[in-house]
């Protein structure tokens, strides 16, 4: 009898551990389908500092104030790839990365003025994207990307009121010389132009603008040509001519009379 008892005892702690093993290792699959579940039928929830909501017509509407989050494929959006149409409400200041990558049936886009900035391949693959004219395409106050084929010698110049400057937006183009960024800009992204794949340039490429900070900043961290505005020498008080005039604020600008400041400091 006790020889019995020994050995019925050994299978029995044996099932136990296998019995709790197995409902240890079925949890987290459990609560991953859960998730994956949740995830795809979700009509809201957070992206970023901002949130979104989809209605059952395909309408995306995000709202918030700052940020939406970047993502990394197709399979990681939210919404799914099925939207028609994204209403991006004022107070979002950036849409990031692949946020709409490969959602083909998507064919309104409504940003407001407080976006500045739009990451790389936000609009890929869209039905929006490929229903616009070659050129440079803009969305909202972004320069977004360029479509088309680029002719040889090609200056771009971006228009005034434009925030942004889009990832990537006019790289890859070795037709592309240099580029005019007027003051309004004030984010320019990640190789945004200038290069023509990795860490290689647009030999002698060259950025003009005024003393727009930003820009100086990304010609002089890519290490491109940056002309400034074109003002004579000794055109103290800018009107385009060097006379008597500019030699008299000078002098009384170097004997102290600190209301000529103004034509130095600008």
């Amino acid at each position: 009898m006790k020889q019995k008892s020994r050995l019925k005892k050994p299978l029995a702690v044996m099932l136990s551990l296998m019995l709790i093993i197995s409902a240890f290792t079925a949890l987290p699959v459990t609560a991953s389908a859960a998730t994956a579940e949740s995830a795809a039928g979700a009509k809201s929830g957070k992206t970023g500092d901002c949130t979104w909501s989809l209605d059952d017509n395909g309408t995306l509407t995000i709202s918030g104030s700052g940020a939406m989050k970047d993502y990394y494929s197709t399979e990681s959006l939210p919404w799914g790839n099925t939207i028609e149409k994204v209403i991006i409400k004022n107070g979002v200041t950036a849409i990031g990365n692949y946020t709409f990558d490969g959602c083909y049936k998507l064919t309104s886009v409504s940003i407001p003025n407080s976006v500045k900035s739009i990451g790389g391949d936000a609009f890929s693959g869209t039905s929006w994207y490929f229903n616009q004219p070659d050129g440079l395409v803009y969305a909202g106050k972004v320069a977004y990307k360029y479509k088309g084929d680029m002719p040889d010698g090609t200056s771009v110049t971006i228009k005034d009121g434009t925030k942004g400057i889009s990832d990537g937006a006019l790289s890859y183009y070795e037709e592309m010389t240099s580029i005019t960024i007027p003051d309004s800009v004030t984010w320019i992204g990640e190789q945004a132009c200038g290069f023509l794949f990795a860490s290689y340039v647009v030999e002698g490429f060259t950025e003009y603008a005024n003393n727009n900070p930003t820009a100086k900043k990304y010609a002089n961290d890519n290490g491109f040509k940056f002309v400034g505005p074109d003002v004579k020498l000794g055109d103290v008080n800018g009107d385009g001519v060097v006379n008597g005039s500019d030699a008299g604020i000078l002098a009384r600008y170097v004997s102290g009379w600190k209301q000529y400041d103004k034509y130095f400091n600008k």
